[in-house]
């Protein structure tokens, strides 16, 4: 193995510039692989022009580390690994709506698909309950690429099947509150009917407050927010 790796290192010391290996994500690994994982970047992180970037949540990575080993300081752990640590800062709550703004001007821009798009009713949909689920970048742009995906089908030869703002919506709770998600298309005739003589107020208010109350304590005013923004009936 010495061998090889001295090999390895006549090659990589003729290279012009240095070789950048970025490594995200570490803190979604177990304990017992991100060990492992620190075990190989230690061991080849010697070898000429490589420069090793782990991006990663520190607090989380440090527990886990002290998880994998026990006994072991998590903090200590990487101190004898990583040569230069830096701090990134949270973006703003204003910068990540300006990124979400952004991503759905594009998504929206059809003229087929923007002429349905009520402003005053968006501004009431997103303050009132769907602004919490966008608090990082990571969200933002999961929740855009999926979006992307279910706005293209509803395109049709000119036109949009559903209103922008519904779906928009429907999506976030799909992707963030996947139990409320069903709950709602359990309940259709609940949430939709408007017309019904017989309807039991009390019960209904039951299986609606049951339904929000799925969701977190923090996120529960926001979902009713939500749920009567799309479904008027349930005032």
């Amino acid at each position: 193995l010495e061998e090889v790796k001295s090999d390895v290192r006549k090659d990589l010391i003729q290279l012009s510039a240095p070789m950048l290996v970025l490594i995200d994500d570490l803190d979604r690994l177990t304990p017992s692989e991100l060990l492992e994982m620190f075990q190989l970047v230690k061991a080849n992180g010697d070898f000429p022009n490589i420069v090793y970037l782990l991006l990663c949540d520190r607090p989380t990575v440090e527990k886990n580390i002290a998880e994998a080993i026990k006994g072991a300081n998590g903090r200590d752990y990487l101190e004898k690994i990583v040569q230069v640590p830096f701090d990134l800062p949270l973006l703003d709550r204003t910068r990540v709506n300006e990124v979400l703004s952004s991503g759905l001007d594009n998504l929206l821009a059809d003229p087929a698909v923007s002429k349905h798009f009520n402003q005053t009713r968006w501004g009431n949909m997103f303050l009132g309950g769907l602004q919490q689920y966008f608090g990082t970048l990571r969200q933002v742009n999961r929740f855009l690429s999926s979006l992307s995906f279910h706005i293209s089908i509803f395109k049709s030869e000119g036109s949009f099947e559903v209103n922008p703002i519904d779906i928009i919506a429907l999506e976030t709770l799909r992707i963030y509150e996947p139990t409320i998600y069903r709950a709602l298309s359990e309940n259709k005739k609940l949430l939709t009917n408007v017309s019904d003589s017989t309807r039991d107020s009390d019960k209904e208010r039951r299986v609606l407050t049951a339904i929000i109350e799925t969701a977190a304590p923090e996120h529960a005013e926001g979902i009713k927010q939500i749920i009567k923004q799309l479904f008027p009936p349930v005032e």
